[in-house]
């Protein structure tokens, strides 16, 4: 995949450097925690920090805000967008739809 979908999600389209303080950030989990729930269910639990780098790297039109497994995540989640989702990628989904950003107090 190429930075098509960076380039098509932003409107600024600026070039930025090649790496970030974000790139080699949390390489064990940079995604999601995974567990499950009391009835079996593998439930992810998607970290704050991912949507955010998301934004800045969606507005900066600069995939090397994240992490290479995010990259990798965002890419499956955008190419899994025009068929049916699969139960990790609908819960990423949901995760976007209802994030509503942070209270300051």
């Amino acid at each position: 995949m190429t930075n098509d979908i960076y380039e098509s999600l932003s409107t600024l389209g600026g070039k930025e450097p090649e790496s970030s303080m974000f790139f080699e950030t949390e390489k064990g989990k940079a995604v999601h925690r995974d567990y499950q729930d009391i009835t079996g269910y593998a439930v992810k639990a998607f970290t704050l920090n991912f949507i955010k780098i998301l934004d800045l790297s969606i507005i900066k039109n600069n995939k090397y805000f994240m992490s290479r497994e995010q990259q990798e995540f965002f890419e499956k989640y955008c190419t899994e967008a025009d068929t049916v989702l699969s139960s990790e990628m609908k819960q990423f989904d949901t995760f976007l739809g209802e994030y509503r950003g942070e209270d300051d107090g």
